[in-house]
């Protein structure tokens, strides 16, 4: 695990894909966008890298997101694997980003229709695990990044991979934004 530091009443909790770490850039720009607000940022490594199971993964996840204490305001972020935080995040009452969440994981499904905190969905049309369906059924906040695969990227196209990522940041950032107290 990776903190940094900052307003100890304000904490993120991000958990990473299984083949995609806190350094990549969803996660990344997440984890710089959090801390210009001010934010303390928690990130999680697996335990098992890219082996890590998805049952694995779960008890995991739980672990680490309620290793944060008690803060005023609980942020939780996931991307693709790290999604299986969600039902410990509806337990919370945390709100939460959830990056190409696996809907096909029913405690991932089950937890997405259940939330009731601010959430905000994010995936891309030619990811084979995002349903937009699924998604649009819930109470959550969707953006899907047109073209985007699991990596939310525009697959030959450098140009529209960045315009994309802009596109996620700025969801991000007024999604962070509207938690300010």
């Amino acid at each position: 695990m990776v903190v940094y530091e900052g307003d100890e009443r304000r904490v993120a909790s991000l958990l990473p894909g299984r083949g995609y770490t806190p350094n990549a850039p969803l996660l990344h720009f997440t984890r710089r966008i959090l801390r210009d607000h001010g934010w303390t940022v928690r990130e999680h490594w697996w335990s098992r890298g890219q082996a890590m199971s998805t049952s694995a993964a779960v008890g995991e996840a739980a672990r680490f997101v309620e290793g944060a204490g008690d803060p005023l305001l609980h942020l939780i972020v996931g991307k693709s694997l790290g999604t299986v935080a969600a039902p410990v995040a509806v337990a919370t009452s945390a709100p939460a980003i959830w990056f190409t969440p696996l809907f096909e994981e029913p405690v991932v499904r089950a937890a997405l229709d259940e939330t009731l905190e601010p959430t905000l969905l994010v995936g891309g049309s030619d990811d084979p695990t995002w349903n937009r369906q699924a998604a649009d059924a819930t109470r959550c906040q969707v953006h899907e990044v047109g073209g985007g695969d699991q990596a939310l990227e525009i697959p030959g196209s450098v140009r529209d991979s960045l315009k994309a990522l802009e596109s996620v940041m700025r969801r991000v950032e007024d999604f962070i934004a509207g938690l300010e107290y």
